[in-house]
Parts: C-alpha cells; structure tokens; sequence
C-alpha cells in the first residue's frame, strides 16, 4: 500500500478552486464551517476527487521570487476550517507527489541522473517529517552575550505545521501539482528509484536536506536548525557549484542553468557570490518593524558564531540605543532583508553611498541554508557524467541508498 501524504497548498480565509470543469470560491464563516459561494451551502469541511486546480497559489513565499499561479492537482481535495482559517489540502500517494516534487524543486527536463537523485533525497526527507520522533527536542543553546542584551533565538522546521504532514512550498519541499511535470523523465526517475532512501550508518532514514547552491562549502545540521548534528551532513567542500565549474560545462552557465532551473529561478544569476546593500537608516527601520525593538541607528553587525561554511549562525545587531543577538541561519535572512538574503553567509562592510548615507555592503555566497545536497552542484556533477549514487556520497558521506521500512508509530 502507498503512503498517503496530507501535502497544505493554500492557508487563507478564501480559497477559489475548480472541479468537474466548475469554478467555487470557498470561505471561511467560523472554526470547522466552510461556505461555498456559488450554492450558497455552509459544511463542516468540503472534499473531491482529483484531478483539481487550485488558483491563485503563491509560490516562493516571502522570498525574492514570489508570485501567484494557478496548479492541478492529483489526488484528493480537502477543504477544513482550522486555527482561524481555510486550508487547502491535497491528500496524494508519495510517489503521485514526488513526481511533481522533482519537476518543481528543478526543470523537469533535467537529465535522468539528477532527477533519480532528488527522487531519493526528497522521498527520503518526507518520509523522514512523517515518522514519529524518537527524542525530545532540547532548547537552543544560547551564545554569550553582554550584560542586559536580549537573545531573540528562532527556527522554522516541519513541526511548524499541524493541520497536514507537510506544506507545497520552499519551506518544507516545491510541490507544485502536474503544472510543472512537463517531461516523462520525472515519472521515470520516480518509478526507477520507488521506494529507495538514503539510510545512515546506523540504519535509520537520512534527515536530506537541499537548497540551490552551497557557495563553495556545505553546513552542519545545528548551524540552521536544532542543536544536533548527523554524521551524513558533515561540511563538505564542493567546486561543483561554482560558476567558472558551470562555464567548463557544455553549453556553458547558461545553458547549465536553463537545464536545472524552473523560469522563476533563472531570474537568479548571482546564486555563487552576491552583494547586498542596506541604508542604516532603511535596516533601523526593519529592525523595529521585523523585531519590535527600537535600537535607533544601527552602527554594526557583528557575526559571533559562525558554521563551517562561513554561515552566520547568531549575529549581534548593535544600534545606538542598545543591541540584541539573532539567530539562527534563517531569522537572520529575514531580518536584514525584504523578503530573505540569499543565505547567512556574507562578510559586513560599513561604508558611505554616493549621496553620503551610510550604508552596509554585505559581500555574500552560496543561496539557501546550505545543509545537505548542493542541487546546482549535484547538476554539474550529473553533467559530468557522474551517477545518481556518486552524488549522493559525495553529499551524504557515510550514508546509503536502500529500500524504506516503515517505523512501527
């Protein structure tokens, strides 16, 4: 029997959705009441049978690449009025799922190789959500501070979800329906690698995580998520993903780039080395609205823990009315950016702008938290002729592909 995954694709309080070749509009009329506009009809919750199409989907949440979309689903339709809100939820076989999971992490029309890697690594990490966990999760642990400085400490995981196993976009893993499963190498990537994982040295599931590209060095696990570290995501260095690596390729960057990459994600050139630049008056002012604390101008950013790859694990925030420590990996992103810096890994520059405003230059690498498979990198390496099971050592040293056995809950 398949395992069935409840996947969350839309969290708001009206939801327009098409079934049958009809289109309804759900809204939210109070806690487990649903109603549906075109019949007028208030129900507890609401369900179909696929395939349906959801429409104004955003992808790319809060990142520098949002936007809306409509997307088809498989499956089954789920409507429920939960937590002050509608959700939209797609109950959906894992392998269903991970077809589309792989054409919407990367192009579809990637080669076979690198498209069997990610149907591994991303079968391995859901199912590795799903089971139930074995340890008590501990509180972060602090970096030292100076007198009377606040800690502002978060983390985004799975476990920020309650009403469905996992969410459809970046934070958990890109689950974007048949819209983008253009090619018929991800369904044949899938059925080539059903039901195999990635397995530690002590027999259980790999935690495999990815991102878009690593900056010249992958990270530790407790760099961006909970203090604990896994054999299998060591810091590795990595000359794959570098742009000079790209342009010895066939094709050179470009062409490597319109292979791996989704339209959404090309936009994205400097993916490797990137600048960022912030007025201090402009970072004081997010600082107060993202963090709720008033530390005036802002006159340093001062990493104080770093990870192996040069990722800003707590960074101090100092102003001229005091200072607080942030962390991890991604509340840092958050905080001194629009939407999300590419990664925490960048060095700081405090200069003058040409009007004489002062300003930070921040001189970064790599795009994304940087744990795990490299999937730029892991695309040179297909192109260079090395094999699924190549890429996934390199990546996950100490780990192994095998068959999934299922935790007795």
């Amino acid at each position: 029997m398949e395992t069935i995954i409840r996947v969350g694709i839309i969290d708001a309080m009206e939801i327009e959705f098409s079934t049958g070749g009809q289109r309804h509009r759900a809204i939210y009329a109070g806690e487990g009441e649903i109603r549906i506009d075109d019949c007028g009809k208030t129900v507890e919750k609401f369900e179909a049978d696929g395939p349906f199409t959801l429409h104004n989907v955003t992808i790319g949440k809060q990142f520098h690449w949002q936007q809306c979309e409509d997307q088809t689903f498989l499956g089954r339709l789920r409507l429920t009025a939960e937590g002050g809100m509608l959700h939209a939820i797609n109950n959906v076989d894992i392998e269903t799922y991970l077809k589309s999971v792989i054409s919407s992490e990367m192009a579809a029309t990637n080669n076979i190789e690198l498209l069997k890697t990610h149907a591994i690594i991303s079968r391995s990490w859901v199912l590795q959500q799903m089971e139930p966990r074995t340890t008590e999760e501990l509180p972060l642990e602090l970096p030292e501070t100076e007198e009377g400085e606040e800690v502002i400490a978060r983390i985004w995981d799975h476990d920020d979800h309650t009403f469905y196993d996992v969410c459809a976009d970046d934070h958990c893993q890109r689950y974007q329906g048949i819209t983008r499963q253009v090619d018929p190498k991800a369904e044949e990537a899938v059925e080539a690698t059903r039901g195999l994982v990635l397995i530690d040295g002590n027999g259980e599931l790999c935690d495999t995580r990815f991102y878009k590209a690593c900056g010249g060095t992958t990270e530790r696990f407790s760099a961006c998520w909970q203090d604990r570290d896994h054999h299998y995501l060591q810091p590795v260095h990595d000359p794959y993903c570098h742009p000079a690596a790209l342009d010895r390729l066939p094709g050179g960057r470009k062409e490597v780039m319109n292979l791996v990459l989704n339209h959404y994600d090309r936009a994205t050139s400097d993916y490797h080395d990137w600048e960022e630049r912030i007025e201090t008056s402009v970072l004081s002012a997010r600082i107060e609205e993202r963090l709720h604390r008033g530390l005036g101008d802002i006159v340093d950013l001062e990493p104080l823990v770093k990870g192996a790859s040069g990722r800003i694990v707590w960074l101090r925030i100092k102003g001229r009315n005091g200072s607080v420590v942030v962390g991890k990996e991604l509340l840092i992103r958050k905080v001194l950016s629009d939407s999300h810096l590419k990664s925490s890994c960048f060095t700081v520059e405090k200069r003058c702008d040409s009007n004489g405003h002062a300003e930070f230059v921040l001189h970064g690498k790599g795009w994304g938290h940087g744990v795990g498979l490299c999937q730029i990198g892991a695309a040179a390496m297909s192109l260079q002729g090395f094999g699924c099971e190549d890429i996934l050592k390199f990546y996950f040293q100490g780990a192994h592909i095998g068959p999934y056995s299922p935790k007795n809950p």
